[in-house]
């Protein structure tokens, strides 16, 4: 009875999380219309606020996880380190073949989402390399990974149902076509190699690292 009561209240907390990050967009945009400004710099300035605002709530939810996460991650820091670096080298690999593959069959260019973000960093490089560094390697993961893995045991189910999840979360408020479906691909995949490193490393704070480093080299080399 207590592991079915403790299994409900995961599932509750992982549900309230991804709903809560689902819909925080939209709650930060109404918020901008009411006290915010017209310019799209002050907008930005919000935005970022909003996203501190909202990993602490992750950080205060899941603290003692987090915690204990980051004490699995010092046990071993150098061969743990080590592995972020080979995990990052494959995500480079793989993320390659996909866009590879959306490009030769489906004569996609470039993914929509990938459009808006590097025009915004253009723009506002400062603000944008803390969120694509900082911002979404936390927040994604957590939501992704963390609230998924405590409700699912299996660990290859696990990785399968949080990377179709986040492969359609980044579809989500477009058409659904087979051009959309395609572009889920490289989400699909790196997901699925974060979900992966999580499983075999045992801490959440291996695919954190990944896609921080992963996103900083390629923010760098973009901007260059």
């Amino acid at each position: 009875m207590i592991k079915k009561e403790d299994f409900g209240k995961k599932c509750l907390l992982s549900i309230s999380v991804i709903l809560l990050y689902f819909f925080w967009p939209t709650l930060m945009k109404a918020f901008w219309e009411t006290f915010g400004g017209k310019t799209t710099t002050g907008m930005m300035i919000y935005s970022l606020i909003g996203y501190i605002v909202l990993m602490i709530i992750l950080f205060t939810i899941y603290k003692k996880q987090l915690k204990e996460d980051y004490q699995i991650l010092k046990q071993n820091l150098k061969k743990n380190i080590l592995s972020i670096l080979k995990y990052t080298g494959i995500l480079f690999f793989t993320m390659i073949i996909c866009k590879m593959i959306i490009q030769s069959i489906f004569h996609i260019e470039t993914i929509q989402n990938e459009i808006q973000l590097w025009g915004q960093f253009e723009e506002y490089p400062l603000i944008m390399l803390i969120t694509l560094t900082i911002y979404y390697p936390i927040v994604e993961v957590i939501v992704f990974q963390k609230t998924i893995r405590q409700v699912i045991s299996n660990p290859w189910i696990f990785i399968i149902t949080s990377s179709l999840f986040f492969g359609y979360f980044n579809i989500a408020f477009e058409e659904l076509t087979l051009s959309t479906l395609a572009t889920t691909l490289p989400y699909i995949a790196s997901n699925a190699l974060l979900a992966f490193s999580y499983y075999k490393k045992n801490t959440i704070m291996a695919p954190i690292g990944i896609k921080m480093l992963y996103n900083f080299i390629v923010t760098i080399i973009s901007f260059v």
